[in-house]
C-alpha cells in the first residue's frame, strides 16, 4: 500500500537516495558500455542489504517493482558498479 507520493531519484554511481526512513516502491538499472549492478542498503554505505542485486548487461535496462515497497527504517544507499551506468530508485516522499 502506498502511503505517500512516489518520488524518483537517478543516480550514476554509490551513494544516498535519501537521507530519511522511507518505503522503496521499485528499483531501475541500465547498463553502460559493461553490465552494471545495484543493491540498496538501510543505514549508509556498510548498512544493512535490503534488496536481491539488480543487474543489467551492457546496453540493457532492467526493472524491479515491489508492490507493497521494502520499508528503510534509516536512510536509503545504493551500491552502483558498472561503467556509464544509470539507476533510478523510487520511493514514498
Amino acid at each position: 500500500m502506498i502511503r505517500g507520493q512516489g518520488v524518483s531519484a537517478v543516480l550514476s554511481a554509490s551513494g544516498a537516495v535519501t537521507t530519511f526512513p522511507t518505503r522503496v516502491l521499485g528499483m531501475g538499472l541500465s547498463g553502460g558500455s559493461d553490465a552494471a549492478t545495484l543493491i540498496l542498503k538501510d543505514g549508509g554505505s556498510a548498512g544493512t542489504v535490503k534488496t536481491l542485486t539488480l543487474k543489467a548487461a551492457a546496453g540493457t535496462t532492467v526493472y524491479w517493482n515491489f508492490p507493497n515497497g521494502i520499508t528503510f527504517s534509516t536512510d536509503v544507499y545504493a551500491t552502483i558498479t558498472g561503467t556509464s551506468p544509470s539507476a533510478m530508485v523510487i520511493y514514498e516522499n
